[in-house]
């Protein structure tokens, strides 16, 4: 009886360790070079120069990059830009120098609140910078670790145009222009990957 028992026991178990790896496997297959857009609970990847359809509600981009650390030189963060045309974003590509465009340069930075920014800021002239070193220094919400991975997101209730915040449900908003860069291995230039054009058509 125990022989039979045996090769049956055998099975069971490696049936539930080959279900426990599967399911890490999965909990863990995000892409860390994908951007998401997450709205009313739903996920989606962001695929460059797509174009997309969002309710106009609040949304949140999401990303991975590493740890922001000054002290050691090592300045990781995703740069947002929101532009007014497409002509803008079809001028920025792979290749480029970073430094060398208006939006993404020194100084252009974008004014940020004490943990981030309260508005999407529809700009020619800079970037939301979104980083995390730690909470009482970040530009960005902290979702999760992965390693040396930061899963960190970039929440969007208002937008900022004329001078003022506007609710995005009120803002007088039809389309996004919205640039993501990420300079992963921080050498000053859009290599492959690093940059996510998105067309977002905002619905009522």
């Amino acid at each position: 009886m125990m022989k039979l028992l045996r090769p049956v026991f055998f099975l069971l178990m490696t049936g539930f360790f080959l279900s426990c790896y599967i399911s890490k496997r999965a909990y863990s297959s995000e892409s860390m070079t994908d951007i998401f857009l997450v709205q009313n609970n739903q996920s989606r990847i962001i695929r460059s120069n797509s174009e997309i359809e969002i309710k106009q509600a609040p949304f949140s981009l999401q990303f991975y990059t590493k740890r922001y650390a000054p002290k050691r030189h090592e300045f990781y963060s995703a740069k947002i830009a929101a532009l007014f045309t497409k002509d803008e974003l079809n001028h920025l590509k792979e290749g480029m120098t970073i430094e060398d465009i208006p939006v993404f340069g020194p100084a252009t930075s974008l004014a940020a609140g004490r943990y981030g920014y309260d508005a999407l800021v529809i700009s020619d002239y800079g970037h939301h910078i979104c980083f995390y070193e730690n909470e009482e220094h970040r530009r960005a919400r902290l979702l999760k670790q992965e390693g040396d991975e930061l899963k960190l997101a970039f929440d969007v209730f208002a937008l900022f145009i004329n001078g003022r915040n506007i609710a995005i449900e009120e803002a007088p908003i039809s389309t996004l222009y919205l640039a993501i860069l990420i300079d992963r291995n921080l050498n000053g230039l859009i290599d492959s990957g690093e940059l996510t054009k998105v067309t977002i058509n905002v619905t009522v």
